[in-house]
């Protein structure tokens, strides 16, 4: 009699449980008439369909494919993972993880994202439609951008650490573009997960990333032009170039505001994106260019705010409607009532809103009688002391005594038209008191009105 050897793993260590043999390394079962042909010696003969239950042997490699891959062996984890594959190719995180491990074997000359951005494709294309599909999705991106923040990260301290340019090292700087430039094309996969996250940290974490892409981009070198550093050039996209990278930086810093109202907020003028021109030679000038750089971001973060702000608000009002409709539909009895106390509350309201408009109307009018009749007033102090004057003439009396006289008729035309607006205001100080009574009414009843509805309001639950 032979031994008994696992047919897939080649383990020997089969153990018989409830009836079959398990394998105890990938825990493959057999039945014991097929332990029983597997211990004969020789050529056994079998008819029919030998049917092997493996329905533990996937979920044993995944197993030990994930601790390898927590661990950090990601060939290791690799090898179980295309295993597991072998046996189940519908599992989504397999498939996802299994890229993962292609992704992180990336070195600056070799990089292998994607992969794992492909997997990430094939992955959400076998998540059932469920309620926790953003939630795996968000996890799925999460890993993606750590990977990718990694990776980042190593073109970054590359770029860092390169001092001065020169024609001969110029390609870090370039490196350091192409970089941000992939980076942001495979962020183009999964952005829209990230738009519809509500998550801050999710979103925030992602955001940073996608940030430092578009200003890294944006970013311009000095390469000088010698070692005297007396004649340079200034790498770098020029300002309608850099508009794409900048209006997704804004649109990114606009998502994630949704969530996380200081994200990237602006420090100083050397923390802000690059949206101007590279400069154009070297010199203290440049320090103008930074000002100018400094007042257009201080404007572009304002209108990102007011655009956060009228999107929290429309937001708002949504929730409410839905709210509203939601509740109308379950509560018909109240909806009627409703419908009656808002109707009267607009209708009063639209009566005060008229009763105001005729009271100013009226206080309009009074202010301008009184105004004709203070100007009217002013002219006859004015002719008065016109007056005055001409009476202490001493040389030709006659025709000042002439000139009197016409002052004097001037000022009886003043005071008819005084006593007539006079009477006028009267008038019109009766129609404002009128207009001022009916708008204290109106209003009175538009808030006892205004009351009741707010009052039916709250007792819905939908204030």
């Amino acid at each position: 009699m032979k031994q008994l050897v696992c047919e897939m793993c080649g383990n020997t260590d089969l153990i018989k449980q409830d009836s079959v043999f398990v394998c105890q390394t990938c825990r493959c079962k057999y039945s014991v008439e097929e332990a029983k042909k597997m211990m004969v010696e020789g050529t056994v003969q079998v008819e029919g369909t030998v049917k092997i239950d493996n329905t533990d042997q996937a979920k044993t490699f995944k197993d030990i494919a994930i601790n390898a891959y927590n661990a950090g062996s990601t060939q290791e984890a690799y090898t179980y993972f295309l295993k597991a594959l072998e046996i189940d190719p519908t599992d989504f995180q397999t498939v996802f993880y299994k890229g993962m491990c292609l992704g992180w074997e990336s070195t600056l000359a070799s990089p292998h994202i994607n992969e794992a951005v492909n997997a990430y494709d094939q992955a959400v294309k076998l998540i059932s439609d469920n309620e926790a599909t953003q939630t795996i999705k968000e996890l799925f991106v999460s890993d993606l951008v750590n990977l990718m923040t990694a990776w980042f990260d190593m073109t970054c301290e590359r770029f860092r650490d390169t001092d001065e340019y020169y024609a001969h090292n110029l390609s870090v700087f370039w490196d350091y573009i192409g970089a941000a430039e992939k980076c942001l094309d495979y962020f183009d996969n999964f952005m829209d997960v990230i738009i519809e996250s509500t998550s801050i940290e999710f979103k925030k974490n992602v955001g940073e990333l996608y940030c430092d892409c578009c200003n890294a981009i944006c970013t311009s070198v000095v390469e000088y032009l010698d070692y005297s550093k007396k004649k340079a050039l200034f790498p770098g996209l020029k300002e309608n170039q850099k508009e794409k990278y900048t209006k997704k930086y804004d649109y990114m810093v606009f998502e994630v505001r949704k969530v996380a109202p200081d994200f990237r907020k602006i420090g100083n003028k050397y923390s802000c994106i690059d949206r101007v021109d590279p400069p154009t030679s070297i010199g203290s000038h440049n320090l103008r260019r930074l000002d100018i750089n400094y007042q257009r971001c201080l404007e572009v973060d304002h209108a990102i705010n007011q655009r956060v702000k009228q999107y929290k608000e429309e937001k708002i009002r949504k929730e409410k409607e839905e709210k509203e409709r939601q509740y109308w539909e379950s509560h018909p009895a109240d909806k009627e009532k409703y419908q009656f106390l808002k109707e009267k509350y607009d209708f009063c309201s639209n009566a005060t809103n008229s009763a105001q408009s005729a009271k100013i109307s009226a206080e309009t009018i009074c202010k301008q009688y009184e105004d004709v009749i203070s100007e009217l007033k002013g002219k006859i102090a004015a002719s008065k002391d016109t007056i005055a004057k001409q009476q202490k003439k001493i040389f030709g009396k006659a025709k000042a005594q002439e000139a009197i006289q016409n002052t004097q008729r001037e000022i009886e035309e003043y005071n008819n038209s005084i006593a007539d607006h006079n009477k006028r205001l009267a008038e019109a100080k009766i129609q404002r008191e009128e207009a001022v009574r009916a708008c204290n009414q109106a209003h009175s009843v538009m808030q006892s009105s205004k009351n009741a509805y707010g009052d039916f309001i709250r007792q819905c639950g939908l204030n």
